[in-house]
């Protein structure tokens, strides 16, 4: 049987008994034979070991890389939701300004000017026009009153809630 310092006597085949060894020199041969493997295979453990780190590294380095660009897609979606967020509270804002006039004008049924005496001497706006714009300040102002009152409401509900006013405890060991 072949070996990586050499060969091995022959033996007796037929019923696998090891051969004999005459000297003492033979004896001292197959020992060192037998350490040179047991240093082998040690160095191919240590080996195997050093493989098996620089695999986990590799693996550990793709596995950041992959964090880092989730991390920017991330930021990249929150940037997109916040810029989306401040055009949907423009739009609010703004239907929060012209939502009680609008209803105003559907209940007064816009009775405020006469247009039909356009060009004529009498007047064109009703005497009592003032009305119209009180209340459509007035409505105006209670709108956004509640509005305000509901969301500060839920935000505080909110922070009980998921208890955001406590400051972040960070566990022993976890950054």
């Amino acid at each position: 049987m072949p070996t990586r310092t050499g060969t091995l006597p022959p033996g007796d085949k037929a019923t696998g008994a090891l051969p004999r060894y005459h000297s003492i020199k033979e004896l001292e041969d197959m020992g060192r034979r037998l350490d040179l493997i047991l240093y082998d295979l040690a160095d191919f453990n240590r080996r195997l070991h050093c493989e098996e780190s620089v695999l986990y590294n590799l693996i550990s380095q793709r596995d950041n890389q992959t964090n880092i660009q989730l991390a920017a897609s991330s930021r990249d979606v929150a940037e997109a939701t916040r810029s989306d967020s401040r055009a949907m509270k423009t739009i609010s804002m703004m239907t929060l300004v012209f939502l009680p006039a609008t209803f105003v004008s559907s209940v007064f049924s816009t009775t405020v000017f006469d247009f039909q005496n356009w060009g004529t001497d009498d007047r064109v706006a009703s005497s009592a026009w003032w009305v119209y714009f009180l209340v459509c300040v007035l409505l105006t102002v209670i709108t956004f009153s509640i509005w305000y009152v509901w969301t500060t409401h839920y935000i505080r509900k909110e922070r009980r809630t998921y208890r955001l006013d406590r400051p972040l405890k960070i566990a022993h060991g976890i950054p």
